[in-house]
């Protein structure tokens, strides 16, 4: 599974001038509002109180973000672009809950 940031799909489509649901356009499973900076590799994450994953890597944009983004949209999305994660216990996760590094 795929996690992305809010904050960071709004800078990359501020930057490109992308107009349309950058969320499905980036492609990534799961958009929280924020991710911490750093490495992530490793971590443990929660979401709401069911949900845990683990970060697996980091997932470089690819040449797709251009094309549903728009030119440039690549180089916007360095460090950007999410990350890859390995479900360690399964539930429900809804809209507003609470994301949090273990």
């Amino acid at each position: 599974m795929t996690l992305v940031a809010a904050h960071d799909l709004a800078t990359v489509s501020a930057n490109v001038g992308f107009q349309g649901d950058a969320h499905t356009a980036c492609r990534r499973n799961i958009c929280v509002d924020t991710l911490p900076g750093g490495d992530l590799t490793g971590k443990q994450i929660a979401l709401g109180e069911e949900v845990i994953l683990e970060i697996t890597c980091y997932c470089h944009p690819c040449k797709r973000m251009n094309e549903n983004f728009g030119d440039g949209a690549v180089e916007a999305f360095d460090e950007k672009a999410g990350w890859g994660a390995a479900v360690i216990r399964e539930g429900h996760i809804r809209v507003g809950d609470a994301f949090r590094v273990l």
